[in-house]
């Protein structure tokens, strides 16, 4: 797994909410984001938190121009590093899909989330 990102690149800073991201890396492996995703789903224990995959699928699987909103990429952030007994088991999935999707690991902190 990468480290957590100390600096990250211009584009994937978030200053408002709605804008739309293009941090993404260029060669995502899409059959990995898709496993991963599946295995998110049956990581998280609330229909709520499956949300966080339907709209990373809809945003870059789903789209001939794959981005994420800045809400996804927030959300994706906070489930990188969250405390809770309920989420820890989603935790480094999440984070291996920040690297497919980034590179790196999102650190939170850096996206004010």
């Amino acid at each position: 797994m990468g480290k957590l990102f100390s600096a990250l690149p211009l584009q994937v800073r978030l200053p408002i909410d709605g804008y739309r991201t293009n941090g993404l890396i260029d060669n995502i492996d899409r059959a990995k984001l898709e496993s991963l995703l599946v295995r998110f789903r049956d990581s998280v224990r609330r229909d709520v938190d499956r949300g966080l995959a339907d709209e990373i699928q809809r945003q870059v699987l789903d789209s001939n121009y794959p981005w994420l909103t800045t809400a996804t990429t927030r959300k994706l952030a906070r489930w990188c590093k969250t405390n809770g007994n309920p989420y820890q088991e989603a935790m480094p999935v999440a984070q291996q899909i920040s690297e497919v999707l980034f590179g790196t690991i999102l650190d939170r902190t850096l996206l004010n989330t």
